[in-house]
């Protein structure tokens, strides 16, 4: 049985790290990781004190031995056991972890621009192991995922008020040119915030019945930090999460009358809930259109110079890798003023993709795509086939993140990835 302070030590861990920037600057990774660290080897200290002795004093029965193994192999090649051996082994997420820290360091050695770059990539990827393996430890523990996901949305529902108070921006930094006018809850970036906010709103309809007060909490956060990629994968999302729920309501004979793609059930509506909604929106409208002026311009602005500009970055990244040999380079990003395709400013090239390429090299990027296109299928056919909808509606938050960190800095927050490598630890099979 796993310990009830393991949800506390990770819902403490999000907590801090959202409170903290999202956890976006060196020291808060410094800091916040040697503390996950600590608890993980504290954890398995415990754990192999409370075991013993059992694992070393196994029967001779239980013990494979060498005659046993090739009497398994007697019926097949054996070479091929191997390779699919092998080939499983590669592809797991815990040796893709180790090879991307490996790379990492690697990059130190590979015409590096920066050698500090390297350290904090592998250790950036330590962390993202560990709280992988905290999150597989829980996987067979059903309510204990379900307190964590809980209390995730409760401290993002806090954090989320308190960023809308008027002196909030004496805590965190508000939205920088040119996205000043955004809503940036604790991260200081408004595209970060938003798809923050829209894993939220799809962990929330996990529900049979939608909280429609959270919810729309939530939206007008996402609303108001005007993130147009976040908004719009989440109305594809949420539109997936529906008709699949409405699939299982008509399989298992229970009629369930619904207004909206966000499920909000006609028949459990209350006098005081309705009340409270319509005060929420009108906070949301003066919020809008007196705190938050630039959100509705950037939704609504659909030209094509930030997007160009961002393939300016995915040209610029492809050529950075190209002239070192598409090998690890530690802080090769760096090396865009010397290379750059037009002039632009930015430290990050706006694409987990990207990122991978040039610190981790071309090996880092397929065995990433590699088990990124298994996870997509076997999304797919959960989405098609599964009925559990907490598992459904998590390994979405997976791709949706997944998904809008390809064309942004998502996982450059450690919030973020934090969520996205439980999540896939918590549901993966």
């Amino acid at each position: 049985m796993t310990s009830w302070k393991e949800e506390n030590i990770l819902t403490g861990f999000i907590m801090l790290s959202l409170i903290c920037h999202g956890m976006f600057f060196l020291r808060e990774w410094l800091i916040w990781g040697l503390a996950l660290l600590a608890f993980t080897i504290l954890r398995e200290v415990k754990k192999h004190r409370a075991t013993g002795k059992a694992i070393g004093h196994e029967s001779k029965n239980e013990r494979l031995t060498f005659k046993d193994f090739f009497k398994g192999l007697r019926f097949s090649n054996p070479a091929t056991v191997i390779k699919k051996k092998a080939c499983k082994l590669l592809f797991s997420p815990s040796a893709i972890f180790i090879l991307l820290i490996i790379f990492s360091l690697l990059g130190l050695f590979c015409n590096p621009v920066r050698r500090m770059h390297g350290w904090f990539e592998a250790w950036r990827w330590l962390v993202f192991f560990l709280v992988y393996l905290w999150g597989q430890s829980l996987s067979s523990f059903p309510d204990i995922k379900e307190k964590i996901i809980d209390r995730i949305l409760l401290i993002s529902i806090i954090i989320t008020l308190i960023s809308f108070l008027p002196c909030s921006e004496l805590i965190w930094a508000t939205s920088s040119l040119p996205d000043q006018g955004r809503f940036a809850l604790s991260f200081g970036y408004a595209n970060a915030a938003g798809v923050y906010l829209g894993c939220q709103l799809l962990l929330l309809q996990r529900k049979s019945k939608f909280n429609s007060v959270l919810g729309l909490i939530l939206l007008m956060g996402l609303v108001c930090s005007g993130s147009r990629a976040a908004l719009g994968l989440l109305l594809i999302f949420i539109l997936l999460i529906k008709i699949k729920r409405e699939i299982l309501n008509y399989q298992s004979d229970r009629t369930v009358s619904s207004l909206g793609f966000i499920g909000f059930n006609m028949e459990d509506i209350e006098k005081e809930r309705s009340r409270i909604i319509i005060l929420l929106a009108v906070i949301l409208c003066w919020t809008l259109n007196l705190r938050f002026d630039g959100s509705w311009q950037h939704l609504l602005n659909w030209e094509i110079v930030s997007w160009e500009e961002r393939l300016y970055y995915y040209v610029d990244s492809w050529r950075i890798a190209w002239n070192n040999y598409f090998l690890p380079s530690a802080g090769g990003w760096l090396a865009f003023p010397f290379l750059q395709t037009a002039p632009y400013w930015t430290l990050n090239p706006h694409s987990s993709l990207c990122s991978i390429l040039i610190n981790q090299g071309l090996a880092g990027l397929v065995l990433l795509l590699i088990w990124s296109v298994k996870g997509f299928f076997a999304y797919i056919q959960e989405l098609l086939q599964g009925k559990d909808m907490t598992a459904i509606c998590c390994q979405t938050v997976v791709v949706y993140l997944g998904l809008h960190s390809l064309i942004d800095v998502d996982l450059s927050f450690g919030t973020l990835g934090i969520l996205f490598w439980l999540l896939v630890g918590m549901y993966s099979k």
